[in-house]
């Protein structure tokens, strides 16, 4: 009777000990699904990132009030092509997969482009972002992480958005421009697609016909219109075009060919400044600069007679550099300097004038400047004499 006794407090005890154990991990469960579902807890003494649950990411990924955030999805390409989460510009998906993020030169791209910025990371299950994650705290990345919890499995189960598979995009609009262009100088053109699954895309221009990428711009929405500029430095004709290339990868053709020429434009009329009243046997200092406008070096042929001796191009000097050259005029008279620049390329500007006055004795110039019958004579006799 003892032993059957001690055989029923046993049995409660057991019980208790078995509901209180249910009860702590009930407990413990609750504490950590609070502490997922609080975004903004204290993660200095945590492991470095924020775990959320499918459903907090879309808050944050629908609604830009909220800030921006960057869903980073990092499992393969593959995977990546078959299906995707579907989240509204600019908080759109991209793709940067675990094995990037292994290697120097793509942990060191990644934190470049989102330093300072919040991302999500995310993958099937969860499993690779959680790598991920605790990586790029490994990394000293500075920024928010945040790691999704499920991957994309538990994305779905939720019923929210994806894409699946991906429609190559549209073949861009020729290139909308000017067809004369010149010579480093920028040069504006335009163009837009449409991708059939929306995603964003950006647009990879050739810009000497050569069938080969120069220049990517950014990612812009599916028939935004983007405008971008260039400019050459060869004086030729060149057949340019566009592709487009949506987010996940898919190239389109390249557009019709828009023909352009690139000219030359010839160096603005010189700038001449100097003394304009002397004496003759004196020497005067007089600067002058022109600007080309396409940035080349200039020549100057300068001219100190209302003559044409043979020339000499002197040169050569930066576009808009100050050049100062002296001069002095051995007989009385008035002259007319004459300047004009030449570029590299050998277009050359407007003769540029400086008509200046060398009496050997000023009163002759005074009779011709100064009207006798004026109350101002003694006036301009002082200014006169101080110029001289």
């Amino acid at each position: 009777m003892i032993n059957n006794l001690m055989r029923k407090q046993s049995f409660k005890l057991t019980i208790l000990l078995i509901i209180g154990l249910i009860t702590v991990v009930a407990n413990s469960n609750a504490i950590n699904l609070e502490d997922i579902s609080n975004r903004n807890f204290n993660i200095s003494n945590s492991k470095g990132y924020i775990d959320i649950l499918d459903q907090e990411a879309w808050e944050l990924l629908s609604n830009t009030s909220n800030g921006i955030q960057f869903p980073i999805d990092v499992r393969t390409y593959e995977e990546w092509k078959t299906e995707r989460i579907d989240t509204p510009y600019p908080e759109y998906a991209r793709l940067y997969t675990l094995s990037d993020l292994q290697n120097e030169n793509g942990i060191n791209h990644f934190k470049s482009v989102y330093t300072n910025k919040e991302v999500i990371i995310y993958c099937k299950s969860g499993g690779r972002s959680a790598s991920a994650a605790q990586y790029l705290v490994s990394n000293e990345f500075n920024g928010t992480i945040y790691n999704m919890l499920g991957g994309i499995t538990s994305w779905k189960q939720s019923g929210l958005p994806i894409k699946n598979n991906n429609q190559i995009p549209n073949k861009p609009e020729i290139p909308d421009g000017s067809t004369l262009c010149f010579s480093n100088i920028s040069s504006y053109f335009q163009t837009s697609s449409i991708d059939p699954d929306e995603d964003v895309i950006r647009y990879g221009w050739d810009w000497n016909g050569d069938d080969a990428i120069d220049e990517w711009t950014d990612y812009f929405k599916s028939g935004e219109i983007v405008n971008v500029s260039h400019k050459w430095s060869l004086h030729k004709d060149y057949n340019i075009k566009v592709l487009a290339e949506d987010i996940v990868g898919e190239k389109s053709d390249y557009s019709s060919k828009l023909t352009i020429n690139v000219s030359n434009l010839a160096p603005n009329m010189p700038a001449i400044s100097g003394t304009i009243l002397g004496k003759n046997g004196k020497t005067y200092s007089y600067n002058i600069s022109s600007i080309d406008q396409n940035g080349d070096d200039v020549y100057f042929w300068i001219l100190w007679y209302d003559t044409y001796p043979d020339p000499s191009w002197d040169g050569p000097y930066l576009s808009n550099e100050k050049i100062l050259r002296n001069y002095s005029w051995a007989d009385e008279g008035i002259y007319n300097i004459k300047v004009k620049a030449k570029d590299i390329h050998g277009d050359e500007s407007e003769w540029a004038n400086l008509e200046v006055s060398m009496p050997n004795n000023k009163n002759i110039y005074l009779k011709k400047l100064i009207n006798p019958q004026s109350t101002n004579n003694i006036f301009l006799l002082k200014i006169f004499h101080k110029l001289i």
